[in-house]
């Protein structure tokens, strides 16, 4: 079954099984990988944030459900597992050099479509992670990000997220949001918006959407 298989390569990536697959850490040392190293005029490549594309690309699913058609359906007290995997390179396609790392702001909205509006959206969470994992240990999300956020714990308007790993000390726990405004009639069909900005270049992003239905 399909969405079978989307769950169990998150599971692996959480697990950490598929850290390896990204090479984000590779590359050269010195100068910024595709560039002179300071010989000449010429203009380096620029910085590249962008999602994976599937399997490994951004989605929302809950864990409980068996069925492809429903796992984008959340009932009060279910989990929406929210993952990505993310790319920061050079846009000639070289990878960042060694010892290299560039951090990135990812925020999580609810939208009632696929484009953010800050004044009606619902701001789930901001964090920030760093890339590569390897030179980000402290960090709750690096090129593979995961979170769990708990739909009306209690039958509370509240959304309650946390990210995976737990325990780090830049990751976040049980942040909560209320969601009364936003959950103005149920069922509700809305789209999980994530957005991931470098923090050295605030206008250089990439976006995705996902749609989920609340009950």
């Amino acid at each position: 079954m399909q969405n079978t298989a989307i769950k169990v390569i998150s599971t692996c990536l959480v697990t950490g099984t598929l850290i390896g697959c990204n090479g984000g850490g590779s590359g050269g040392g010195g100068a910024a990988p595709g560039t002179n190293g300071g010989q000449g005029g010429g203009v380096g490549p620029e910085l590249v944030i962008e999602f994976r594309e599937a399997p490994l690309d951004p989605k929302v699913f809950n864990l409980l459900s068996n069925d492809r058609s429903t796992e984008n359906h959340f009932n009060p007290e279910e989990k929406l597992s929210i993952t990505w995997m993310t790319t920061v390179k050079y846009s000639d396609d070289t990878t960042l050099g060694v010892n290299q790392r560039e951090l990135y702001q990812a925020k999580v909205y609810l939208s009632d479509n696929d484009i953010i509006e800050i004044d009606n959206d619902l701001e789930l969470f901001t964090i920030q992670c760093s890339f590569p994992m390897a030179l980000g240990a402290d960090y709750g999300c690096s090129e593979f990000a995961s979170f769990e956020s708990v739909y009306a714990k209690d039958n509370l308007n509240q959304f309650s997220t946390t990210s995976i790993p737990l325990n780090k000390p830049e990751g976040i726990q049980n942040h909560v949001v209320d969601a009364t405004d936003f959950l103005d009639i149920i069922p509700k069909d809305a789209n999980v918006i994530i957005e991931t900005c470098l923090i050295s270049e605030p206008d250089n992003c990439a976006e995705a959407s996902v749609a989920i239905e609340l009950y």
